[in-house]
C-alpha cells in the first residue's frame, strides 16, 4: 500500500468524493431527465386522454341525442303501429260487413231474377189472355155491328110500313064514306091492311127479338170490358212490381236487361174501349 502525504490523501479523497458526487449528479440528472420525459409522456397522455374524454363526451352527447330521437321515433312508430292496428281492425270489420252485404246482395239478386222470371211468365200469360179477349171483343163488336145494321134496316122498314099503314088507314077512312060504292074495293083493302098489320106485328116481334139480342150482346160487351179492365189493372200492377224490382237492382248497382214496352197493348185496348163506348149509345138509339 502506497503512503501518500496527508494533503495529497485529502485531495484524493476530495477528488473521489467529487467524482462520486459528479456521478451522483449525472445519475440524478439522468433520472430527472427520465422523470421529465415520463412527465412529458404523462402530460401527452393526459392531453390525449382529455381529448379522448371530450371526444367521448361529445360522442356520448351525440349518442344520447340519437337515443332520444330514436325513442321519439319509436314512440311515433308505436303510435303509427297502434293506428295501423286500429285501421286494420276497422278494415277487417268493413271487409266482413262488405262480404256479408255481398252475400245479401247475391241473395237479393237471385230473388229479383226469380221474380223477373215469374213476372215475365205472368206478363206473357196476361198478354195472351188480353189478346184472346181482344179478338173475342172484336168478334162481338162485329156481331153487334151486324145486329145494329139489321136493326136499323128493320127500323126503316117498320117506319115505311107504319107510314103505309097510316096511309091505308086514311084511305080506309075515306073509303068507308064511299063504302056503298066501293064495297069490293074496301074488302080488298081490308085484306091488304090485315096483311100489312100481320107484317107489322111480325116486324114488331122481330124488332123486339133483335132488341133482346142487342141487350144480350151489350151485356156481353160490358162483361168483356170488365174483364179487360181487370187484365189491364193486373198488367199495370205487374209492370209496377217489375219497375220497382228494376229500380231496386239499379240502386244496388246491378245490371238489368231493358223491359219490353206494353204501350201498344194499352193503346189498342184504349182504342177498343173507345169504340165500344162510342157504339153503345148508337145501339140505344
Amino acid at each position: 500500500m502506497t503512503c501518500w502525504p496527508p494533503q495529497d490523501q485529502e485531495n484524493l479523497d476530495l477528488l473521489e468524493r467529487y467524482r462520486t458526487a459528479h456521478l451522483d449528479v449525472e445519475e440524478r440528472e439522468r433520472r430527472l431527465q427520465q422523470i421529465e420525459e415520463l412527465k412529458n409522456s404523462i402530460r401527452l397522455e393526459l392531453l390525449s386522454s382529455d381529448t379522448e374524454r371530450r371526444h367521448l363526451r361529445e360522442t356520448v352527447s351525440h349518442k344520447e341525442l340519437e337515443i332520444q330521437q330514436n325513442m321519439q321515433a319509436l314512440q311515433a312508430y308505436e303510435g303509427k303501429v297502434s293506428t295501423l292496428a286500429r285501421t286494420m281492425a276497422r278494415l277487417e270489420e268493413e271487409l266482413r260487413k262488405a262480404q256479408e252485404e255481398k252475400a245479401s246482395l247475391a241473395s237479393d239478386l237471385a230473388s229479383v231474377r226469380e221474380l223477373c222470371v215469374k213476372l215475365d211468365s205472368a206478363k206473357e200469360l196476361t198478354v195472351r189472355q188480353v189478346t184472346s179477349k181482344s179478338m173475342e171483343l172484336e168478334r162481338v163488336e162485329g156481331e153487334l155491328e151486324d145486329v145494329r145494321s139489321e136493326a136499323q134496316l128493320l127500323k126503316k122498314q117498320l117506319t115505311s110500313e107504319r107510314l103505309a099503314v097510316q096511309n091505308l088507314e086514311k084511305l080506309l077512312s075515306t073509303n068507308r064514306q064511299k063504302e056503298f060504292q066501293t064495297h069490293l074495293t074496301a074488302s080488298e083493302k081490308e085484306s091488304e091492311l090485315k096483311v100489312l098489320r100481320d107484317r107489322l106485328t111480325l116486324a114488331d116481334n122481330k124488332n123486339a127479338e133483335h132488341a133482346r139480342d142487342v141487350s144480350n150482346l151489350r151485356n156481353k160487351v160490358c162483361q168483356l170490358q170488365t174483364e179487360m179492365d181487370v187484365l189491364n189493372r193486373q198488367l199495370t200492377s205487374e209492370r209496377f212490381e217489375r219497375e220497382r224490382a228494376v229500380q231496386e237492382m239499379r240502386r244496388r248497382g246491378l245490371s238489368v236487361s231493358p223491359l219490353r214496352s206494353s204501350s201498344s197493348l194499352n193503346v189498342s185496348t184504349g182504342s177498343q174501349r173507345t169504340s165500344v163506348t162510342s157504339s153503345t149509345p148508337q145501339s140505344d138509339n
